[in-house]
């Protein structure tokens, strides 16, 4: 064999190698980038999951002119069903027009809402009220909201 064969041969080689370390770099760089989005298409449909999991409650002040009285509207904003509804508010002042046994609320499906009647003769524009309820993704929720009476 002559030199030339030699030299042909090694650069054949040597391309062969680099061929196979450029495929085993980018098939690792693929693969990392199939795991980042399979990673995180899964997280997203974990977070859809728990969502469809959880309900929302909030409320709203409606004000009935010509009357004393407004309506205190508690609603479940949410995906999923709200379960022993309660409510606490500090302020002293406020009457609601309502039965004892009415909370906690049994169960307040999605887009459902409660309408309690209460009369307001205090000072504060602003209360908080804190909403507590069991939903299928936690027991326990809670929140807190400001409200204008």
């Amino acid at each position: 064999m002559n030199i030339e064969t030699y030299i042909s041969l090694g650069l054949s080689a040597l391309a062969a190698i680099g061929a196979s370390y450029t495929y085993v770099v980018h098939t690792r760089r693929l693969n990392s980038q199939q795991k980042q989005i399979n990673d995180y298409q899964l997280k997203h449909l974990k977070e859809e999951e728990d969502e469809k999991k959880k309900a929302l409650i909030q409320c709203c002040n409606i004000s009935m002119p010509g009357t004393q009285m407004d309506i205190l509207q508690i609603q479940n904003i949410g995906s999923a069903a709200a379960y022993n509804i309660n409510f606490d508010i500090d302020e002293e002042d406020i009457q609601f027009n309502m039965s004892d046994e009415l909370f906690p609320f049994p169960k307040l499906l999605p887009g459902q809402s409660i309408d309690i009647r209460y009369y307001y003769g205090g000072n504060n524009e602003h209360q908080t009220i804190t909403f507590t309820w069991d939903d299928d993704y936690e027991k326990g929720e809670k929140i807190e909201q400001v409200l204008s009476l």
